[in-house]
């Protein structure tokens, strides 16, 4: 009873320790596609004899025909993507793990001119990797999810309007 009691006390005091953490995220990806597809097709038939009615059509008693087609189709595609993320935020400690590793939670405002920024961060820090300076490298952070998000005039003018998308989707092309 008193380890538990002990343990408790132990969870709130490191609960309470604010850690910093150290965003150094640096994360490039690119994608490309081709694909290249192509048919060919040829087909002829013949009568040997033509209705009497049917040669004026024809010009003759014998009657041969051909058609062919083809199709092919090229398209290419490509992605990329670059972001690039420095600075602190101070986390608190949202819950000890049984493994004894914290489960960090922090969030940061900033307001800019007539806007907001919000940068959101969570993951689970393992306590040997918290320095000196109670600090810790957000590349040393297991499951990261680090949000950077927006509200405010230049971040809607970044969102297409609701009668774009309609037509958008609505275009074959």
């Amino acid at each position: 009873m008193a380890i538990s009691r002990f343990l408790k006390i132990v969870d709130r005091v490191i609960s309470a320790i604010p850690l910093t953490i150290v965003l150094q995220e640096n994360v490039s990806a690119s994608k490309s596609s081709s694909a290249n597809a192509s048919r060919d097709g040829k087909t002829s038939f013949g009568f040997d004899t033509v209705p009497r009615y049917l040669q004026g059509l024809f010009g003759n008693s014998r009657a041969d025909m051909e058609a062919s087609g083809g199709n092919s189709f090229n398209g290419k595609g490509g992605a990329n993507a670059s972001n690039t993320f420095s600075g602190t935020l101070t986390v608190t400690v949202d819950q000890v793990l049984a493994n004894g590793n914290l489960h960090v939670v922090g969030e940061k405002q900033i307001a800019i001119n007539q806007g907001t920024e919000f940068i959101r961060f969570s993951g689970v820090v393992n306590p040997r990797t918290i320095s000196g300076s109670n600090s810790v490298p957000s590349t040393q952070v297991a499951d990261a999810r680090i949000e950077y998000v927006g509200n405010g005039y230049i971040n809607e003018a970044q969102n297409m309007g609701w009668l774009q998308r309609f037509f958008l989707n609505l275009s074959p092309m």
